[in-house]
């Protein structure tokens, strides 16, 4: 089943699966957007990122639901994995609940981005740096508040030692990333950890 589009409500509405990447759901949204249906609406997604960081390393690719676009999960009582960053373009939710059962989102990210949770540690001063340079290489400004990140799509993050334990909302462990910090104490990177 392919991923559809509800552009009187603009809903994303993504398959029966329990997994599906950010630039899965790009790629599908372009096709659309060439459609004569899609050249009528707003195009739901956009993209930025991939900056190069140098040694053949970039940044993130970040997509972004655009005009009061949503992703819609496909009816059902399961967890849904998305890997990538997806945000919106107003800092409001980025779903919208199925039309029966519960479906339990969590945004994977994959790459060496940072994440920056409220109380993590991270200055102020270290989210506006990092903004700056997201948009000094990429050209394109971050729309994104960096005082307070969150995470909706989980109960609760702890750090722990060189550790970030990310909870579901029923306090079960469901992802662990060893943190790699530089010289300066910053996180640089996450690896994701096997959850026992």
């Amino acid at each position: 089943m392919a991923i559809t589009f509800d552009p009187v409500n603009k809903w994303i509405i993504l398959p029966n699966v329990t997994s599906i990447s950010a630039q899965e759901i790009y790629n599908e949204v372009a096709e659309w957007s060439e459609t004569q249906e899609g050249m009528d609406n707003d195009v739901p997604i956009l993209s930025t990122g991939y900056a190069p960081l140098g040694s053949g390393v970039y940044t993130d690719k970040i997509f972004i639901l655009n005009g009061g676009w949503k992703l819609k999960p496909y009816s059902g009582t399961y967890t849904l994995t998305i890997i990538g960053t997806i945000i919106t373009d107003d800092e409001s939710a980025r779903e919208v609940p199925p039309d029966s059962g519960t479906v339990h989102i969590v945004y994977q990210v994959t790459s060496q981005g940072i994440v920056s949770v409220q109380g993590s540690g991270i200055t102020q001063q270290d989210k506006v740096d990092i903004a700056d340079l997201v948009e000094t290489q990429t050209g394109l400004p971050i729309k994104v508040k960096t005082e307070i990140i969150e995470l909706h799509h989980i109960g609760r993050v702890k750090l722990e030692g060189c550790y970030m334990l990310i909870y579901n909302e029923e306090e079960e462990l469901v992802a662990k990333y060893e943190l790699v910090k530089d010289s300066n104490e910053r996180i640089i990177e996450r690896i994701p950890q096997e959850v026992s």
